[in-house]
């Protein structure tokens, strides 16, 4: 009999008291469906990437909700590595598996390898960040592949970080008691291996804002990040010269990646106008973010933060 573990879901921020704009949010972790034959083995792991691969290819840009997005089902076996998928695979192939590792489960405690929750909302909202767990292929290539000790026990690597898809969804909700700009700050890390991972498209009342990518360009240190590049709703990357990240010799903290970017780095949307300026008080506004690491590799210190700021 297996152990099912719902899409991990979290509600965000508690409404504001203080008179500030305070955004609500639910906030989603997407998995692939593993189906369990009667001796326990995988007979259809591979649930999810069409859907996926439809929101990508979506004509209006946006990245609607992946429906059919299902929880892991371990068996009596350590499911999450004794089916552990290449990581190469890309998040539109139909063999594509997604999935967090978050603090483990019964069979496994990753507690102070990963975050319990990679979401961290701030500021009544109007602060959120997405940071994506560490991966096996970033400790291959810095020769860190050996076992890993907890309180309880010692275990591989291979037991301990990520090699899935990582996949998730935010959205935000909001009412304004007077009329009101938004503007949104964002900024992150990518994979300097390429530019095709690291995927994130924000929309504001269904109406596409902008778009990050790993910014790529570095295959001899695939492991190590940069700052993402954005792109506005024009599909202008922003800022037009790109920027370096701070410390650049240095290899990310993971539990501080945010101090990496720079505000040379990072963009800050106003427009389109409709629906960024002169937002309509007293009615309901929503912000909808998706990210996709589109891979399972080179995720280590990869994140995107954003700031919502009202004037």
């Amino acid at each position: 009999m297996g152990l099912n573990f719902p899409t991990a879901f979290w509600k965000g921020s508690n409404p504001s008291d203080d008179g500030e704009v305070s955004i609500d949010w639910d906030l989603k972790l997407y998995y692939s469906k593993q189906v369990l034959d009667e001796n326990g083995q995988s007979v259809d792991p591979y649930l999810g990437a069409g859907n996926v691969n439809a929101a990508t290819q979506n004509s209006n840009g946006l990245f609607p909700d992946i429906e059919g997005a299902h929880p892991y089902v371990v068996g009596t076996q350590n499911y999450f590595f004794e089916y552990a998928y290449t990581s190469t695979i890309l998040a539109p192939d139909s063999n594509s598996f997604f999935g967090w590792l978050l603090t483990g489960y019964n069979q496994n405690d990753l507690q102070g390898f990963h975050r319990a929750n990679p979401f961290i909302v701030e500021d009544d909202g109007r602060e959120l960040n997405l940071f994506f767990e560490a991966d096996q292929d970033t400790l291959e290539e810095l020769n860190r592949d050996t076992n890993y000790s907890t309180e309880t026990n010692t275990r591989a690597y291979e037991d301990t970080f990520n090699r899935f898809i990582q996949s998730g969804y935010a959205e935000g909700s909001f009412t304004l008691n007077s009329t009101s700009n938004l503007s949104i700050t964002v900024s992150g890390l990518g994979e300097k291996y390429s530019s095709d991972f690291e995927k994130m498209h924000l929309a504001v009342n269904d109406i596409h804002i902008c778009k990050g990518q790993a910014p790529g360009g570095d295959e001899d240190n695939p492991w190590d990040m940069n700052q993402v590049k954005l792109f506005n709703s024009a599909g202008v990357q922003t800022p037009t010269q790109y920027a370096n990240r701070d410390q650049p010799n240095a290899k990310v903290d993971q539990d501080n990646r945010r101090a990496y970017t720079t505000t040379q780095g990072q963009a800050t949307f106003t427009t389109p106008a409709d629906p960024l300026q002169n937002m309509e008080a007293g009615v309901q506004h929503t912000i909808k973010i998706y990210f996709n690491t589109n891979d399972g590799q080179y995720n280590s210190g990869a994140f995107y933060g954003f700031k919502f700021n009202f004037s």
